[in-house]
């Protein structure tokens, strides 16, 4: 990863293979990329919008697209760090009654070796 970037993607397939008869099929992708810009004093910028498609839907109900980021900052609290983010997402291709925008605050306390 060329510093000071980090850049990569998750991404996940769910299938229905067995279970009841009369429950529906799943068929889902989930998609996210992200990337994060890191800044002098454990400051940062990112993006990681969850990017779902459920195959099992209508063509105009499948896509759930949100375009977004925000930024963070690694710092300690005593001698704990910890990771705080805050991003906001605006879905530029939902399915009907899904969401116009999303929030994500996130705190993680670290645990390095």
């Amino acid at each position: 990863m060329p510093k000071p970037w980090v850049i990569g993607l998750l991404a996940r397939q769910l299938f229905s293979i067995a279970g009841p008869n009369g429950r529906a099929d799943v068929n889902q992708t989930l998609l996210q990329p992200f990337v994060n810009y890191n800044l002098p004093g454990g400051w940062y910028l990112s993006s990681s919008p969850v990017i779902t498609a459920n195959w099992s839907a209508a063509s105009s109900q499948r896509w759930s697209v949100p375009i977004g980021g925000g930024g963070g900052k690694i710092f300690k609290i005593g001698d704990q760090p910890v990771n705080a983010s805050l991003q906001a997402f605006h879905y530029v291709e939902r399915p009907s009654g899904g969401p116009d925008w999303a929030v994500r605050f996130q705190v993680q306390l670290l645990f390095p070796r």
